[in-house]
């Protein structure tokens, strides 16, 4: 299927590239072989971020497992992909919100120590399991919305005119703390 551009309507062409993904909000982020639309004619351009929801999640998880303390953008970046507000996250885990901004602004990386670091990964990995399950619990309500009728031996039949109503975007997370 060929992509055609929004600008004068073309069709684009597409080419492989590495991008450097500094709309995640972390200047250290290079994503390995995602398409590269470009207009032979009007010269617009864009590249095409697969499953972005996913892709910060995948993010998230592995920050919150690296070596080394934590940056300042990458504790925002952990907090956002939790749905936390900054004074939501600050309370729970029991800092003021303005040593939580010095930690993300990294003004106060002098301040937060090792166990602090901790904290903010155990907090953050809770949240996480918190989305993760909401996510699980949103699937589940999917397939079952997708009105699966009968199986036959190696086949599945499914009402297709059900599955225009199933949304596959992920959950809001409301809640300023888990449950």
């Amino acid at each position: 299927m060929s992509t055609k551009c929004y600008e004068c309507g073309k069709v684009m062409n597409d080419k492989k590239i590495k991008h450097h993904y500094v709309e995640s909000g972390l200047n250290n982020v290079y994503l390995e072989g995602v398409s590269e639309f470009t207009c032979p004619s009007c010269k617009t351009s864009f590249v095409d971020i697969p499953e972005p929801t996913q892709l910060h999640i995948v993010m998230a998880v592995a920050l919150s497992d690296k070596k080394g303390l934590l940056t300042g953008p990458e504790i925002r970046f952990m907090r956002k992909e939790v749905g936390m507000a900054s004074k939501g996250f600050a309370a729970f885990i029991g800092v003021s919100p303005v040593t939580m901004s010095r930690w993300e602004n990294s003004e106060g990386d002098s301040n937060r120590d090792e166990s602090n670091d901790r904290l903010i990964r155990l907090a953050f990995k809770v949240m996480m399991y918190e989305r993760l399950k909401a996510m699980l619990s949103c699937l589940e309500a999917m397939i079952q919305k997708a009105g699966v009728i009968s199986f036959h031996k190696e086949r599945m039949d499914i009402d297709a005119e059900a599955m225009k109503y199933i949304s596959i975007g992920a959950p809001s997370v409301t809640s300023q703390q888990p449950a």
